[in-house]
């Protein structure tokens, strides 16, 4: 007989580990399913004490014991990605089923296969006896544009094939891993695997079986999701668009992939690739440190053979929907010379920002209290939470009929240009108007397909557009320079840079500020001039990769989350905390307050603020966010 202890495998915190009795033969990284309260629950086996007597511990134990249910594979996780887990759970202050569950398909844990056999015997640890935070792995970076990042990946795979070793490539989404599979998998398409979310669960098992088994050294190119896949010989992990901020969880646990795939990498004794155009500030400061090596050297500047047109809408008058005259031009041009124009607009519907002209009030959304935006059909639309109403309204403050439209949307930048050019081919590619990936790709098919055309897109739809166009134009961007948070700039200047990497003869900025420095350096593609300018300001307000920042987040009404957050401000005096509430209020329903500690990177994580921060998660009104995305 057997005493186990278990993490339930859920997305919500259950507490620390369970503990259960079983005669089945387990060990650490089994998966089982156990009763919790009148529910049955996967969970994963974290350690075996094997007892003389059962029925002994049983009565001795100071709380009853019950039976393990099942044992549905007696080992589903290998150690190395159990170790990363553990690490990953600790620094960013989450319970460990739940940080494990991020990383593993459900349809996978529903139905997994006893007779799989993982391939190959595992060869001798690289961590083995050692402790693995000091372990001395290749960690590498590559700043280049797409296409010279995939010479240097193809390059790398054919080596770690050759040496029998396997690759996993991880990309932040669907889109990517689709795109990436075409380009990548070229001449060892046997030996690609590509998993992601959308296959259907049957698929799913199958690929992910067929890559557990297979013998021969693969490639998978997948999202992060399936970093637990179980391979011995994994020993290359390239994180590709390594700045996307679709690696950090929008939902809790709030872990971000790209640290954790380091954590696996370490554990694997495996080489780790960041990669990007443009890779975040804190990557690049770790590798002016020496923490990263370069596997080539860092691009500092964005290569683009296009002509570049900063356009003052400040001087220049506009036709209705902010489109100005040199734009139609640019437009008109591009029809005569049967050339493509792809224009970029940020925000969706018609105007993005409803005001009151008499007391100055913004229109926002009675659910959440985000400022909502006007759409075609009429109606006021949050964006924040969803919430939708018709715009027949009055101010809510003074009561008056006066609101006005500030601000350009997608729809605003699209009705102008088919009235100016009633025959123009015109697509709109947004999530308003696009509701599936087949129509996406349907619809920059036939764009690509055609001698000339317009599509307007936001940000979604670049995602899509896989090859350069002729002429890109940015209609609206200066809505982005309004959110007041530190990584702003740094996703600004991305933009700039992907959208100069698309276009092969012209790039046109519209814009009311013209003198913002940030939009002459990603025009020009001044990575460097960027990186130095953005590292000393963040270095100036103690923001990443200085410190490490802790938000802690309360929701709930008014009156109620006011005293938990003086509580916790109490509570973590010793820390310095900064307490405030986020941008959208609402009055008293689903307010958010906040509070946000800072610490040494080199300190990181402290184990007795982690046990705090752990507990403190498993309420419900309560978030706990190491390395935010955002603070506010």
């Amino acid at each position: 007989m057997k005493v186990v202890s278990v993490v339930p495998l859920t997305r919500a915190p259950l507490g620390a580990e369970l503990t259960y009795f079983t005669a089945a033969e387990v060990v650490p990284g089994a998966l089982v399913v156990v009763p919790v309260k009148n529910r049955q629950i996967d969970a994963l086996v974290t350690k075996v004490t094997v007892v003389d007597n059962v029925k002994m511990a049983v009565k001795t134990a100071n709380y009853p014991l019950r039976k393990v249910s099942q044992v549905k594979a007696k080992q589903f996780f290998l150690p190395p990605f159990l170790a990363a887990a553990h690490r990953a759970a600790d620094y960013f202050a989450a319970e460990l089923g739940p940080t494990i569950k991020h990383f593993v398909p459900q349809p996978i844990i529903n139905e997994p296969d006893p007779k799989s056999k993982i391939v190959s015997p595992p060869p001798p640890s690289p961590v083995a006896g050692r402790d693995e935070k000091k372990v001395k792995i290749d960690k590498l970076v590559l700043q280049e544009s797409d296409a010279e990042r995939h010479i240097h990946y193809k390059s790398l795979i054919r080596e770690e094939f050759a040496r029998g070793h396997s690759v996993f490539f991880c990309v932040p989404t669907v889109t990517d891993v689709e795109r990436t599979a075409e380009i990548i998998s070229k001449g060892i398409a046997n030996y690609t695997v590509v998993l992601h979310h959308r296959l259907s669960a049957s698929k799913l098992k199958s690929e992910w079986q067929h890559a557990v088994e297979m013998e021969h050294p693969i490639l998978v190119i997948a999202t992060p999701l399936f970093l637990s896949l179980p391979r011995h010989d994994w020993r290359a992990l390239i994180v590709d668009q390594e700045s996307s901020p679709a690696y950090k969880s929008l939902t809790r646990p709030f872990v971000d992939a790209r640290k954790f795939t380091e954590f696996l990498a370490e554990t694997l004794g495996a080489k780790l690739i960041f990669g990007d155009t443009v890779l975040r500030a804190e990557t690049v400061y770790r590798t002016q440190r020496g923490d990263l090596l370069q596997l080539s050297p860092l691009k500092h500047h964005i290569a683009s053979g296009a002509d570049y047109h900063l356009i003052d809408l400040a001087k220049n008058k506009e036709l209705s929907g902010g489109v100005s005259h040199d734009l139609l031009a640019l437009i008109d041009y591009a029809r005569k010379q049967s050339e493509k124009v792809f224009i970029f607009s940020h925000r969706r519907g018609l105007s993005p920002i409803i005001v009151c002209q008499d007391c100055g009030q913004l229109v926002r959304c009675r659910r959440c209290a985000a400022p909502v935006v006007l759409h075609q059909q009429q109606i006021f639309l949050c964006h924040h939470c969803g919430d939708e109403r018709q715009s027949d309204e009055m101010c809510r403050n003074c009561e008056s009929w006066r609101l006005t439209e500030l601000g350009t949307g997608i729809d605003q930048v699209a009705k102008a240009i088919s009235t100016a050019f009633p025959d123009l081919p015109l697509a709109q590619l947004d999530s308003d108007s696009v509701k599936t990936s087949k129509q996406a790709e349907g619809i920059v098919r036939k764009f690509m397909a055609s001698s000339g055309g317009v599509i307007i897109g936001t940000e979604m739809a670049l995602y899509y557009l896989k090859e350069r166009v002729e002429n890109v134009a940015i209609a609206a961007i200066d809505s982005m320079l309004a959110l007041p948070d530190f990584r702003t700039n740094e996703r600004v200047f991305g933009l700039l840079s992907r959208l100069r990497g698309m276009a092969s003869k012209r790039l046109v900025l519209q814009t009311r500020h013209p003198e913002h420095g940030l939009f002459d350096l990603g025009l020009k593609g001044q990575v460097l001039d960027f990186y130095r300018q953005e590292i000393a300001e963040r270095k100036t307000f103690g923001y990443p990769p200085f410190t490490i920042l802790i938000k802690i987040s309360v929701t709930g009404r008014k009156q109620d989350v006011l005293p938990k957050v003086k509580h916790l401000a109490d509570k973590f005096k010793d820390y310095e905390p900064d307490a405030y509430p986020s941008r959208h209020l609402s009055g008293n329903e689903n307010y958010r307050g906040n509070i946000l500690i800072r610490r040494k990177p080199e300190e990181w994580p402290e184990e007795s603020l982690v046990t705090l921060l752990k507990h403190l998660g498993r309420a419900d009104e309560v978030t706990v966010d190491v390395d935010p995305a955002d603070v506010l």
